[in-house]
C-alpha cells in the first residue's frame, strides 16, 4: 500500500490514489468521481428530481433522487446515474437515506443507475415501493426494491423475503390446484399482494407478493409444488404472467426445442423452424424464484428460467424454452424488448 501511495504522488498529485471504497447497488464498487482525460480532469454535475408526494396514513413523504450527469458523452444512457436517495417527511425531515457508488471508465459511467417509486395502497396498510434499475453496456440490467411502511408509528423499511424460507413458517399448505398440476400454497398470513414487474434479460415478468404489514416483511405470495421422486414434495415454481415485446429486428430463422414440460428431456422435445414472419404468443413464464439481500435491497434472480410460447397459432408448436438463444429466436433479444 506505502509502494502504491509513494507511485501515485509521482505520477500525479491531482490524481485520488486512495479511491474509496463503498457499498453500492452491486456490492462493492469503486468510487472515481473525477477521471482525467486529454481535456483535463472530468467533473459531474450534480442533478436533483423530487418525486411525489406521496400520501400515507394521512402523511406526506417526498422522494428526492439527486444524480450525478456528465456534460459530454456519446451515450446518452450512459451520462448519468443516482448517487442517492432520500426520504423527507412533510418538514422536510429525512427519514430515510442511502448513497450509491459510482464508477467513470473512458469518459462515462461503469453503472448507471435509476430509480422510481410507487404508492402502495391496501387493504391492510399504506406503504412505498422503491425500484431500482441497474444497467451496463455490457450486461444485462438488474432490477432491485424496497418497500416502506410504518413500524411503530414511523415510516420504515420492510424486511424482504430470503431464499430457502420455510413456507410452513410463514403460511398453509391449502391444496390448491394451479397449472402443471402442482400444488398452489397461497399464503395465510393477513397482508396484501402486489406485483413487482422483473425484467429478467430477455423480457418482463410478474412476480407477486405478500407485504405482510403487522410484521413489516415482504413474502413470496404463493409457492407452487409438485411430487419428488419421494414420498414429499419439491417446489418446482410458479407459472408467472409475462410481458414480452418482439424485435422487430428479425430477420433469419430461427430454430427452438419445445418441452412439454420446463425441464430437459431429449426424448420430449420438438424442433421447431420459427420465421421472421411467425407469430409468437409469449404464454408464461416459470422458475423457482432465488430471493438475496444486497444490503438494504432486495432482489429477484432466475436462476433457470423457462418461458412457453405459441408459434404460428399451432396448438403442436406449443411448449417451453429455456436457453438464451431461443429466447432470440422467438424475438426476444433484450435490448430491442425492454422499453
Amino acid at each position: 500500500m506505502l509502494t502504491r501511495a509513494i507511485n501515485c504522488l509521482a505520477q500525479s498529485l491531482a490524481l485520488a490514489c486512495f479511491p474509496g471504497l463503498v457499498w453500492g447497488a452491486s456490492g462493492i464498487r469503486i468510487i472515481v468521481a473525477q477521471q482525467p482525460t486529454s481535456r483535463g480532469v472530468l467533473q459531474t454535475d450534480d442533478t436533483t428530481q423530487n418525486l411525489g408526494p406521496y400520501r400515507l396514513i394521512g402523511e406526506k413523504f417526498t422522494v428526492v433522487l439527486r444524480a450525478k450527469r456528465l456534460p459530454e458523452t456519446s451515450d446518452r444512457k450512459q451520462m448519468e446515474t443516482l448517487s442517492a436517495l432520500e426520504i423527507r417527511d412533510h418538514a422536510g425531515a429525512v427519514v430515510y437515506q442511502r448513497t450509491f457508488a459510482y464508477q467513470i471508465v473512458a469518459g462515462k459511467f461503469a453503472h448507471t443507475l435509476t430509480a422510481s417509486a410507487k404508492l402502495l395502497p391496501a387493504t391492510n396498510g399504506n406503504g412505498l415501493l422503491i425500484t431500482y434499475r441497474e444497467g451496463s453496456p455490457a450486461e444485462p440490467s438488474t432490477t432491485y426494491w424496497q418497500v416502506f411502511g410504518f413500524i411503530n408509528g414511523k415510516l420504515g423499511l420492510f424486511s424482504g423475503p430470503a431464499s430457502g424460507e420455510a413456507p410452513a413458517a410463514t403460511g398453509m399448505l391449502m391444496g390448491s390446484a394451479v397449472r402443471g398440476g402442482g400444488l398452489g400454497m397461497p399464503m395465510a398470513q393477513q397482508g396484501d399482494r402486489v406485483e413487482l414487474r422483473l425484467w429478467t434479460g430477455n423480457f418482463y415478468v410478474i412476480v407477486p407478493i405478500l407485504v405482510d404489514w403487522r410484521h413489516a416483511h415482504v413474502l413470496p405470495a404463493e409457492h407452487c409444488f409438485e411430487s419428488g421422486a419421494g414420498a414429499g414434495l419439491r417446489e418446482r415454481g410458479c407459472d408467472l404472467r409475462v410481458e414480452a415485446r418482439r424485435s422487430t429486428s428479425q430477420s433469419d430463422l430461427g430454430f427452438v426445442r419445445l418441452f412439454r414440460e420446463p425441464q430437459e428431456s431429449e426424448a420430449g422435445a420438438k424442433h421447431v423452424v420459427v420465421k421472421p414472419d411467425s407469430p409468437v404468443e409469449y404464454l408464461a413464464a416459470r422458475d423457482v424464484i432465488r430471493w438475496t439481500s444486497n444490503g438494504d435491497l432486495v432482489q429477484a434472480s432466475f436462476p433457470d428460467l423457462w418461458l412457453k410460447v405459441l408459434i404460428d397459432n399451432d396448438d403442436e408448436k406449443e411448449g417451453w424454452i429455456h436457453s438464451e438463444g431461443e429466447f432470440r429466436a422467438v424475438g426476444l433479444t433484450g435490448a430491442d424488448s425492454e422499453p
